[in-house]
């Protein structure tokens, strides 16, 4: 096994362990993170923007400009 001396993990052995403990709780994080942004990203019900045809239509239906 990488690192193992007899009874006991040389250095790198424990380097290695570290490493992958770091490793495998950064991704345990960011997987929560990346969750919890998602959920909250669903539709909340904020109406979108306008688009510029459906504002030129909103405008001429009071009136505010006339057709050309």
């Amino acid at each position: 096994m990488f690192g193992y001396d007899g009874d006991h993990l040389s250095a790198w052995g424990w380097f290695g362990m570290v490493a992958g403990m770091m490793l495998f709780w950064g991704m345990v994080i960011t997987a929560i993170v990346r969750l919890v942004r998602s959920l909250s990203r669903s539709d909340t019900g904020q109406a979108t923007s306008p688009t510029p045809a459906q504002l030129l239509a909103v405008r001429f239906a009071r009136g505010e400009i006339d057709e050309p």
